[in-house]
């Protein structure tokens, strides 16, 4: 199965859209997303900035995969 992740600019017009009252599959169609793709994103980011979610998306971006077995020499 393929994905893309948003973009940060993506995100910037989504928070554009949505503080000029469009609803989420209004702003979905604009983006070509799923409306619940959009819905998605709006709920794992609830009021913060596309700076903020593009930190948090980054973050935990680098957290996943698998870890290494091999411990730094100290």
């Amino acid at each position: 199965m393929s994905y893309q992740h948003f973009t940060i600019s993506e995100r910037a017009k989504i928070e554009t859209l949505l503080a000029l009252g469009f609803s989420i599959r209004a702003i979905a169609k604009q983006i070509k997303r799923s409306p619940f793709t959009v819905s998605r994103e709006l709920k794992r980011h609830f009021n913060c900035s596309v700076e903020v979610a593009q930190k948090r998306y980054k973050v935990n971006k680098s957290n996943c995969g698998a870890k290494s077995k091999c411990t730094p020499m100290v």
